[in-house]
């Protein structure tokens, strides 16, 4: 009888040594032991580590550190005292220049693996500083019923446990500063068991502040002391609940300036966290439509028209359309609050059926898109059979965005140029900005 060799599967121990070589495109560490990738998060390369596994399939897995036996010479100190727990920003230990490099290596990877194409280097890698660069933030809260207290901060890593911080380094100092006396108001609110999250943005006109409230309204007396401690603390105060939205203190609106627009807003509307970031994203953006003063450009999921105002003092037309009808409103305000006559907002679903747009598309010679993090499948399969010729695609998710480069691959588009921001340094995400063209 013939006896046939079976090779048998290795085991791993659940706990085992590794040796962190690389780091992914989320900036986890990652080393391989017995045939199988393992992937380590708060680990840099060069770490010896003690792990223990976690979850397995058959070429890779997934472990978390017990114990450190040598900490690699290329991490560089945390600036935060909550880098160990908050799930805020989790690379701090990593230099900026590494995760901008696991990060574009973890682009191509996506690019190869979803879109068959392989992305050559980015054209420009744009960094700022690594600290105290977001101008906003939404802060969690959670009541106590036990001792009656209301804790605020960020998502503990892995959790949603909430993080009591005192301090934070990604935030603007201003901000940053106010962290703790805003923690001692909210606790003197009668309703403070109603609180659903604290928004804060610091601006060209000031710091603004935006209580969520979950359950009811503010008493007469929270007011009050609402409006005390914005006075006291020169801040601009909001608050609001299903049903209102309300000024308590302060300025009527929030503002903004890039390359001389002025752009107003609310507390509540969306605006990029990173004002820095998003005036080399607006530049790249100009650079890379290059609009003309015969062109047309159609900016998709425009917001409060952060880069169609900007494209209207270059191109003859910008047409902005955006779902969100107090950010369409808000927009046009903007356009005439900066004597721009030839820039016009539509209020649409994008992720519906557009076959109904078909004349309006047909308009325009460029497109901006700027989805969130869902994409913008919905409109990539309807772009990839029109006549449009250029495509400006600005993404926070890799993800996402791959699938539709496919569609619009698929559909006779290349990718002509991209780049890179580190919009949101020191955690995983990444912003990318890509041009596409039809090919000739």
């Amino acid at each position: 009888m013939v006896m046939f060799f079976k090779p048998q599967k290795q085991s791993v121990d659940r706990y085992f040594d590794l040796t962190i070589e690389s780091l992914d495109g989320h900036c986890i560490g990652v080393g391989k032991k017995n045939d199988r990738t393992w992937f380590v998060p708060n680990t840099m390369i060069g770490d010896e580590v003690r792990v223990e596994k976690k979850e397995t399939s058959q070429k890779t897995g997934t472990a978390t550190v017990q114990k450190y036996h040598k900490k690699s010479e290329l991490r560089c100190s945390e600036q935060c005292c909550h880098a160990d727990k908050c799930g805020g920003c989790s690379c701090q230990f990593i230099p900026q220049e590494k995760q901008i490099r696991a990060k574009i290596e973890g682009l191509k990877q996506i690019f190869s693996k979803n879109v068959n194409i392989k992305l050559s280097e980015p054209d420009d890698i744009v960094t700022k500083s690594p600290y105290h660069y977001r101008r906003t933030c939404r802060l969690s809260t959670y009541f106590d019923s036990k001792n009656g207290e209301l804790h605020l901060g960020f998502r503990q890593k892995n959790s949603h446990a909430i993080v009591d911080i005192t301090e934070c380094s990604v935030l603007k100092e201003c901000m940053s500063d106010l962290l703790v006396p805003v923690r001692r108001f909210l606790n003197s609110l009668s309703i403070k068991y109603s609180i659903g999250h604290i928004e804060l943005t610091a601006v060209d006109n000031g710091i603004f502040m935006l209580i969520r409230f979950a359950q009811k309204n503010p008493s007469p007396e929270d007011l009050d002391k609402y409006r005390m401690f914005c006075e006291s603390n020169q801040i601009n105060g909001y608050f609001q609940t299903d049903e209102t939205f309300e000024k308590v203190y302060g300025a009527d609106h929030a503002e903004y300036s890039v390359n001389g627009i002025k752009y107003e807003f609310l507390p509540n509307d969306f605006i990029q966290i990173n004002e820095e970031i998003n005036k080399e994203i607006i530049n790249h953006a100009i650079e890379y439509l290059n609009p003309q003063p015969t062109d047309k450009i159609l900016d998709l999921f425009c917001g409060i028209g952060n880069f169609s105002l900007q494209l209207a003092t270059k191109a003859q037309q910008v047409c902005g359309v955006e779902i969100v009808k107090e950010m369409v409103e808000q927009a046009e305000k903007n356009a005439k609050l900066n004597a721009l006559q030839n820039v016009n907002f539509v209020r649409y679903d994008l992720s519906q059926n557009l076959n109904s747009c078909q004349t309006l598309f047909e308009k325009y010679d460029s497109i901006l898109l700027d989805p969130g993090r869902k994409g913008a499948n919905e409109i990539s399969s309807f772009l990839a059979k029109s006549k449009i010729k250029n495509i400006l695609y600005i993404s926070c998710n890799p993800i996402t965005a791959t699938r539709d480069f496919k569609i619009l691959c698929q559909g006779g588009f290349m990718i002509k140029k991209w780049a890179i921001f580190d919009m949101f340094s020191n955690t995983e995400h990444v912003e990318t900005v890509v041009l596409l063209s039809r090919a000739k």
